[in-house]
């Protein structure tokens, strides 16, 4: 039900049709959940983005391949499942490097909270917003 009733709200925003910056919702391979996904996506839709939501475990060619044909203004990946640190930390190196570099990573979600570092053109927010995703409207 919720996840139905998210849909119907982000579908309804998109609706209106927004011209503003493009942001892409997705989880990567092996994250099966959506409901915190799909709040993201509804959260960004009503800032005035306009949200492309791929849906959940997206093969990495198949996020490679979208944001170089679409070249949003940031790619956006929720991750709850636990895992070492140094498997995200490589993740998100491996997946900086083959996405244009004017598409902003950011990955969220419980399997980042505790994730301090670092790294160039990623930002780990856990469960918030990275300053530049603020209101563009």
């Amino acid at each position: 039900y919720a996840r139905e009733r998210l849909l119907v709200m982000l579908n309804a925003i998109l609706a209106n049709g927004h011209t503003a910056s493009e942001v892409t919702c997705a989880t990567p391979p092996g994250e099966h959940h959506e409901l915190g996904l799909l709040a993201l996506a509804v959260r960004l839709a009503l800032r005035q983005y306009r949200v492309v939501y791929l849906g959940t475990n997206v093969p990495t060619d198949d996020l490679v391949r979208h944001v170089t044909a679409r070249r949003p203004v940031a790619l956006c990946l929720s991750m709850i499942h636990s895992r070492p640190h140094a498997e995200i930390i490589d993740y998100a190196t491996m997946l900086r490097q083959r996405i244009p570099r004017d598409v902003r990573l950011v990955i969220g979600g419980r399997a980042v909270d505790e994730i301090d570092d670092a790294l160039p053109g990623v930002a780990f927010v856990g469960h918030g917003l990275p300053p530049f995703l603020t209101p563009v409207g």
